[in-house]
């Protein structure tokens, strides 16, 4: 990054993408901000699944009153090309919770360590969208129990998940 660049507007109109990349981008991100570097981050559209997580991490967070996110439980690609959605249940005792995940039992063990790294990241993050909600981790999970959780304009403002609607 050249030293006279302080300011990045970044326009959001995605379905996601990989979780390693967003996370490899949220940390970029988090590294420049105490360089005063800002985020400006703009929705017209969707920002669903990686990308809602990549916009809250925005200095500033604009979007269209026609826009929508989306939220969901992680799908982890393995090397051997499959997919596993992480089934989670949990139990939370005054916003501690102990998550169980299940994986298939046939699993080589490269494949449950790249779950298992999954899981924690998407802990990370879920705790990180429940304190912006204003929300318990134990709610958060509850809003994910049945699957996406989609968040119109009206969610949007309730939970404090943009600083600016036009």
């Amino acid at each position: 990054i050249r030293n006279d660049i302080t300011t990045f507007d970044i326009d959001i109109n995605s379905r996601g993408g990989y979780m390693d990349d967003g996370l490899e981008f949220i940390n970029y991100m988090t590294a420049l901000k105490p360089h005063n570097i800002t985020f400006n981050c703009y929705v017209d559209d969707m920002a669903m699944s990686m990308a809602f997580h990549i916009l809250q991490y925005c200095s500033t967070r604009h979007v269209s009153k026609n826009a929508y996110f989306v939220h969901h439980h992680s799908i982890i690609i393995t090397p051997d090309n499959t997919h596993h959605e992480i089934k989670q249940s949990y139990i939370c005792k005054q916003n501690v919770c102990d998550i169980k995940y299940s994986i298939d039992l046939e699993s080589t063990p490269a494949v449950k360590k790249i779950v298992l790294e999954s899981v924690k990241d998407e802990l990370k993050l879920n705790k990180e969208i429940a304190k912006i909600m204003n929300i318990t981790l134990a709610e958060m999970y509850d809003m994910l129990e049945f699957g996406n959780l989609t968040l119109g304009i009206d969610d949007i403002v309730k939970y404090n998940l943009a600083d600016f609607i036009y």
